[in-house]
């Protein structure tokens, strides 16, 4: 063994064994793996299995707080052991081991009150009953019984007390305390302050801070600075900084500032076309960091990207309309996704953003048999579209050209009368010249800037649409207002505009009444 070139002294390691120093935490104190400290314990004749079968304090602190109450997971946290050791331990030592849930009867739950009530610790209850210290703490919660918090803590004698206020005196510091007696450094700040001991600051004098100075210009870290002088290192931060240092880039992958040249580079590339992702990659820069870039020089940022309202501009309005129309129509998402070259999450917000309900997976699946298909066809060839046969069996319009293309059935031009929405050119009418943007505005305000179906605002539609609420004619009439006739108009936004420009006779009757009843006529 005293050939093998070990980072251990192996004598340290001997004798803290023998003081009850579980092979684990020597194994994380000296940096090395468990085999190697194991090794150089059976080199030097001890027996490793000792450690468990013999009791030694170690073993009788750890019975001792597990018979109080302490649960399995603080010990081994607290003693660096693992769940197999301690429960070695523990049944070396005959001890009782107690259940995952164990049921206290009423009786014990009276008398556990009573006995708390009466001034007996929670670590005792815990012990007499042989459950956990938590299993005590709900209890007398349930019961709407205050938990005192002074019991709760870890009490010192005088004796204890006086250690620990002549060991900060002589130099220890309260963190190195706190760890030491495993409390809270408020707990020792308190033991201080009740014993008369004055809690300084450690105060950096002028040398000091010199000295900080000259050992961070000589490459050491803030890190090592604090750890050395025993102070946070925000304060070492502070001193950099008072005394005018430049601070040294982090070697961790801290990324070096832009420059004024890489800047340029940068605004050129934006203003030539390329995207703050394309320029970020080139630049190894986050996208958001090429795009403050370009803010800070005075440029204007593309519609490139994402909008606040969380829907992504690659998408243009008309294809947002007809991907809603087609998903009622049963398309898939990600039929979708393939068709507009984006992710099906991409389409997923485009709908959530419109209100359309997202269907489970399955309800989108049309199974068809060969007499179907046969009714399709004969469908398709007299004449009836394929958005209207896709409709009839609740499926999508891609399903049903797939079918036709399967039995090499020639497709026609959807172009105007072989068109569903076809309504024989009405859209090439012109408007009425009292419909202008002023009685548009009118209108807008008269329904206070709202859609008349799903209240959305024009704020927000502007957000998301680029345009203010569209006035929608209810008789679909262009020459309304020169008519006289039915003048009734209501303002919309995209998304129920559209669904207005089918099944017109439906949306006639029903937004009719509507402004008749609720509006008296009154529309602008």
């Amino acid at each position: 063994m005293e050939n093998i070139n070990l980072k251990i002294d192996v004598k340290e390691v001997c004798n803290e064994y023998e003081k009850g120093v579980s092979i684990d935490e020597l194994a994380r104190k000296y940096g090395v793996r468990t085999d190697i400290i194991k090794y150089s314990l059976i080199g030097n004749g001890f027996n490793i299995s000792r450690n468990i079968n013999s009791p030694s304090d170690l073993q009788k602190k750890i019975c001792k707080e597990y018979l109080q109450g302490v649960g399995s997971s603080k010990l081994t946290k607290k003693y660096g052991l693992t769940y197999p050791t301690l429960l070695q331990i523990l049944k070396g030592n005959d001890i009782q081991l107690r259940g995952g849930k164990r049921k206290i009867s009423l009786d014990d739950e009276k008398i556990i009150c009573y006995k708390y009530i009466e001034g007996t610790k929670v670590s005792e209850l815990a012990g007499i009953y042989n459950v956990a210290s938590v299993t005590i703490h709900r209890l007398l919660k349930s019961k709407d019984i205050k938990l005192d918090r002074v019991r709760a803590q870890t009490k010192f004698t005088l004796k204890e007390e006086i250690m620990i206020c002549d060991e900060y005196v002589r130099g220890a510091s309260a963190k190195a305390l706190s760890k030491k007696y495993h409390v809270h450094l408020q707990t020792i700040g308190r033991i201080l302050n009740r014993n008369g001991v004055i809690v300084a600051k450690n105060k950096i004098t002028s040398e000091i801070e010199n000295k900080i100075c000259k050992e961070y210009e000589e490459n050491a870290t803030t890190g090592e600075l604090a750890i050395k002088y025993d102070v946070s290192r925000k304060t070492i931060l502070k001193y950099l900084n008072k005394n005018k240092i430049k601070l040294k880039l982090n070697t961790k992958g801290e990324k070096p500032r832009i420059s004024s040249e890489e800047e340029k580079k940068i605004c050129a590339a934006y203003l030539n076309g390329l995207s703050s992702i394309k320029i970020g990659k080139t630049y190894n820069r986050n996208p958001n960091t090429i795009i403050r870039v370009v803010e800070r020089n005075n440029i204007e940022i593309r519609s490139g990207g994402r909008i606040k309202g969380g829907l992504i501009k690659k998408i243009n309005t008309d294809d947002v309309v007809s991907i809603c129309k087609e998903y009622d129509l049963g398309a898939t998402t990600y039929d979708l996704a393939n068709e507009y070259n984006v992710t099906p999450m991409t389409i997923h917000k485009i709908l959530k953003s419109h209100n359309i309900n997202i269907r489970k997976r399955g309800e989108h699946t049309a199974i068809f048999s060969s007499k179907d298909h046969k009714k399709l066809c004969d469908l398709y060839l007299n004449g009836v579209n394929s958005y209207e046969i896709a409709r009839q069996y609740n499926c999508n319009p891609k399903s049903i050209i797939n079918i036709l293309n399967k039995y090499e059935i020639e497709r026609r031009d959807n172009i105007r009368e072989n068109n569903h929405n076809w309504r024989g050119g009405v859209s090439f009418e012109p408007y009425c010249y009292k419909f202008n943007e002023k009685f548009k505005e009118k209108c807008r305000k008269h329904w206070k800037r709202k859609c008349g179906i799903c209240g959305m605002d024009e704020s927000k539609h502007i957000k998301i649409w680029y345009q203010k609420l569209s006035v929608h004619h209810v008789s679909y009439n262009k020459q309304a207002l020169c008519n006289d006739v039915s003048n009734l108009f209501i303002p919309l936004c995209k998304t129920c505009h559209n669904k207005t420009n089918s099944n017109r006779g439906f949306w006639e009757t029903y937004l009719t009444n509507y402004l008749m009843i609720w509006k008296d006529g009154r529309t602008y």
